[in-house]
C-alpha cells in the first residue's frame, strides 16, 4: 500500500504536516521510523505531553473511519528554519460539529517551548478551519493554572467561555 501524500498546512516557516494511518501506527510501535516518514531530526524527546498510545490510537481509529479525520486530526509541527525541527504536535479533535464547533489542542516539548510554536500551530489551525464554512466557532480547553496555555489562546484571539465541572476551562472564538 503507497503512503498518501501528507496534507500541510504552512505560514512559510512552521510546517504543520496532518498524521497518516502510517505514521500512527509508527508511533503505537514507538518506532523512530516516524521520524524518516516527517523527515526531521529525531528530537530530543518524543512524543510531547498529554501525546501517548491512547491519543494515538484515537487518531489512528478516527483515519481507518472517516476520511476527514486526515485533515481535522493530528498534526506534527515542523520548523523549516530550525533544520525541520519536530517541535510538538497538536490539532483536532475531530471535524465540525453539528452545531459549527471544532476543538483544538496543542503540545510542544518541553525543549522547545516559550518559542511561538503553540501560538503559531494555533494560528494555523484556526485559519484553516474558519475557511471551511461550517465552522462558527473553535474552542480549546485547559487548566486554569497553565497560564502558558491560557497565553497562547489569548495571543490567537481566544476569551473564556466557562469553567467545566472537570476542573478544567473553555476558551472560545467566534468566526468574524
Amino acid at each position: 500500500m503507497t503512503e498518501e501524500p501528507f496534507f500541510t498546512l504552512t505560514d512559510g516557516r512552521l510546517l504543520a504536516i496532518a498524521g497518516t494511518e502510517k505514521i500512527m501506527e509508527f508511533e503505537l510501535a514507538h518506532d523512530p521510523g516516524v521520524f524518516d516518514l516527517l523527515q526531521t531530526p529525531t528530537p530530543p524527546s518524543w512524543p510531547p505531553d498529554l501525546n501517548d498510545d491512547d491519543s494515538f490510537g484515537h487518531f489512528l481509529n478516527a483515519l481507518r473511519k472517516d476520511d476527514e479525520a486526515r485533515i481535522w486530526g493530528l498534526y506534527y509541527l515542523i520548523d523549516l528554519e530550525a533544520g525541520r525541527r519536530l517541535a510538538g504536535c497538536g490539532g483536532y479533535v475531530g471535524p465540525p460539529g453539528k452545531n459549527g464547533t471544532v476543538e483544538i489542542g496543542y503540545s510542544i516539548l518541553n525543549a522547545y517551548r516559550r518559542q511561538g510554536y503553540a501560538t503559531g500551530l494555533c494560528r494555523l489551525l484556526i485559519d484553516y478551519a474558519f475557511k471551511d464554512n461550517r465552522v462558527r466557532r473553535i474552542i480549546a480547553n485547559t487548566y486554569p493554572h497553565l497560564a502558558p496555555s491560557i497565553g497562547v489562546m489569548k495571543k490567537c484571539g481566544l476569551t473564556l467561555h466557562r469553567e467545566n465541572d472537570d476542573g478544567t476551562v473553555t476558551y472560545q472564538l467566534n468566526k468574524a
